[in-house]
């Protein structure tokens, strides 16, 4: 009973494993497309992919201990946590480029508005002001 518990735990985290994976080149497509708003959905959706995962390693770890282990779980397990650890380096390398993106864009927005409020604060002072005559009383 306890093992069948366990394959269902490990085959609920190879399922999140490839839902993470899926995630992850979403974020990088969305990051080269520059899209921040696909980039905070999916991102929120990795947080909850992140809660499920390592609740279902708090229970994996916690029992077993406990279990009647088949001889291929163990093996099943080891695959799924060295999955596991590459999964969190190229999310974590995922997540510093989509940084430096935002880091980027931001810049480039400072410079843009900067050089829109220097243009506007100079762009009608040397033309005539309509109406023409300011000194002439009329």
């Amino acid at each position: 009973m306890k093992s069948l518990h366990a394959e269902r735990h490990l085959a609920r985290k190879l399922e999140l494993l490839g839902q993470m994976t899926a995630n992850t080149e979403k974020l990088q497509r969305f990051i080269l497309k520059r899209n921040m708003l696909g980039l905070k959905r999916v991102l929120q959706e990795m947080d909850r992919l992140i809660e499920e995962l390592s609740a279902i390693n708090i229970l994996l770890a916690s029992q077993v201990n406990g279990w009647q282990q088949p001889a291929g779980f163990q093996a099943a397990a080891k695959d799924l946590a060295l999955q596991q650890t590459a999964l969190v380096t190229a999310y974590r390398q995922t997540l510093q480029a989509a940084a430096a993106e935002q880091q980027q864009i931001a810049g480039e927005l400072r410079e843009l508005r900067a050089a829109q409020r220097l243009q506007t604060g100079y762009a009608g002072s040397w033309a005539p002001h309509p109406g023409g005559r300011l000194s002439v009383k009329g």
